[in-house]
């Protein structure tokens, strides 16, 4: 919900949106020169285009915090659940964060009424809501006129509001926001969900979270230090094997908390190959475990495969990557091309299978010599592959008799040559829409084949560059081994896949001001789409330019 704010002091003004991110809480903080801590308030000066909410905020002062809380409480109602929560609060003249907060917890406490029309169907929908679910035989079963009369004659002066008649019903409200801790709340996935506990108070904290707010937890504690403070882990989904390897850290909150943005960035998805691989590299401490999440792609495992010739057939057999004939199964050596693949890669059989290690990671070689006795040689090599594509720049506006664009019913083309001299803009462009995009490894974070490739491409971005009086669209890989013709040509089928309909598909919906008119800008076009190195394009020397690498023959 968009809400307009104030600085209390300056009088300056900004349009902000809630539920948001710490992050975003510390940026709307900084435009307005006010510390982002819980004694600090702003004015909301109005709720655009939601007058209900207007009607309760606007003209008060709050917290950023505690009216972020609020929004991310009543973030999740339904459209029945907010009508019941506008029209308690504007009954009961509620302006006050702790008591909207605490309204926000107990909405099934009221019923509100509209319309008498329909005395049954009203009854047993009212009795759902005070009873939070029944099952459709008790639904029935309920005499809706009756509970209707009961309700009148128990709350006989309900309280008025201009969207409704409010009747509390037998649920007993309970308070439990007092203005200090605020209550546990599990909003969306997190890695820990913690309590902070002192002698007198408890407070909750989903990890990872920034620093900030572990801050602000401390000063609704009242303590100056996390020595005041007892940790405890209230909930987590990792497996065993994972929360062995964190018990050493599991009551020092700073650790905890970093080790969290290593495995929230590993994704959920992801915790049960985590497993797997923790436990064949035999990962025992919590800084393994972290390098060990960041090269995840650098690994393929085989499962219960102990032997060459059994690592042969299922390559040849069961794998997908060769064309296989079972009726040629008994002149095929399994064993032989096993023990082929295993020379020519490093890799090791352990307890529970085959593995096998890809990357150029100089720490998870040093583990992998400690843990497993692999023998990996450690390499040095670092190299930034351009991969350049011809854009597609379109209009729906086109100049009139006095110079000035104006909308058209027709798509015109521009050159590509037409976007030269406007470098910084296109390259705050990109930035600006790819901010969704992982930064440590840009797109190939969604490359979720675990091969060579993904072992051997670090990263990958996509950019604009001005190369002879045009400008390309450029993939930017960072590689970490040199990549041969095959890995070449699937790094680029992934590429193309990305300017197609992956980033790309994204990117050319988003209307940019360019050339002084709106344009949409395309990384893919089906009629004269190519993906080319620098060399296959004809570019030798590479000079450094303002914001782009000027290539030049």
């Amino acid at each position: 919900m968009r809400l307009r704010i104030q600085q209390p002091t300056t009088k300056k003004q900004m349009e902000i949106t809630l539920p948001a991110t710490e992050k975003q809480l510390q940026t709307y903080c900084d435009e307005l020169s006010i510390d982002n801590d819980m004694k600090h308030r702003a004015i909301v000066t109005e709720v655009p285009f939601e007058d209900k909410m207007n009607t309760i905020l606007a003209g008060n002062q709050y917290n950023f915090t505690e009216l972020n809380f609020l929004f991310q409480s009543v973030d999740r109602f339904t459209g029945e659940e907010m009508k019941v929560f506008y029209t308690v609060a504007t009954a009961k003249n509620l302006t006050d964060i702790k008591d909207l907060i605490n309204l926000s917890f107990n909405e099934q406490c009221y019923n509100v009424v509209t319309d008498f029309s329909d005395i049954n169907k009203l009854g047993e929908k009212l009795y759902l809501n005070e009873n939070g679910a029944a099952s459709e035989e008790e639904l029935q079963s309920v005499d809706g006129q009756q509970y209707i009369e009961k309700m009148i004659a128990t709350n006989p002066n309900p309280l008025v509001s201009p969207y409704g008649l409010v009747y509390p019903n037998q649920n007993q409200q309970q308070d439990i926001y007092f203005g200090k801790t605020f209550p546990q709340y599990l909003n969306g996935f997190k890695v820990f969900n913690i309590a902070l506990r002192t002698d007198t108070s408890e407070e909750y904290l989903d990890l990872p979270c920034e620093e900030s707010e572990i801050q602000k937890a401390m000063e609704r504690l009242e303590v100056r230090s996390l020595d005041d403070i007892s940790i405890t882990i209230l909930y987590h989904n990792l497996s065993d094997k994972i929360e062995d390897i964190l018990h050493e850290i599991e009551c020092d909150l700073y650790p905890l908390n970093d080790i969290a943005k290593t495995l929230h960035q590993v994704g959920e998805r992801e915790y049960d190959y985590l497993e797997k691989l923790a436990v064949m590299t035999k990962i025992n401490t919590t800084e393994e475990l972290k390098n060990l999440c960041h090269c995840m792609h650098e690994f393929e495992v085989f499962p219960n495969i102990h032997t060459p010739e059994a690592y042969g057939q299922y390559m040849i057999c069961d794998s997908g990557r060769y064309e296989y004939d079972e009726n040629l199964e008994e002149y095929i050596d399994f064993k032989g091309y096993g023990e082929s693949r295993i020379a020519n890669e490093v890799g090791t059989f352990t307890k529970q299978g085959y593995i096998t290690y890809m990357g150029y990671n100089p720490e998870m070689a040093e583990i992998l010599n400690r843990n497993l006795n692999m023998n990996i040689q450690n390499q040095t090599y670092g190299e930034t592959l351009k991969l350049y594509m011809p854009l597609k720049v379109i209009s729906y506006e086109e100049e009139n008799d006095w110079g000035q664009y104006e909308t058209s019913d027709y798509e015109e083309e521009l050159d590509s040559c037409e976007l030269c001299g406007y470098e910084d803009e296109l390259e705050n462009f990109i930035k600006s829409y790819g901010d969704h995009v992982p930064e440590e490894r840009g797109l190939m974070e969604y490359y979720d084949t675990k091969d060579s490739v993904n072992a051997k491409v670090e990263s990958f971005k996509f950019e604009f560059e001005q190369m002879n009086g045009d400008v390309y669209g450029v993939a930017v890989c960072e590689l970490k081994a040199p990549l041969d013709v095959t890995e070449m040509a699937t790094l680029k089928e992934y590429i193309t896949g990305q300017a197609s309909d992956g980033f790309g598909e994204g990117l050319e919906q988003q209307e940019f001001r360019l050339c002084g008119r709106n344009v949409n800008i395309s990384l893919w076009d089906s009629n004269r789409y190519f993906l080319r190195t620098a060399e296959e394009m004809g570019f030798r020397e590479q000079v450094q330019g303002k914001g782009f690498d000027m290539m030049m023959q």
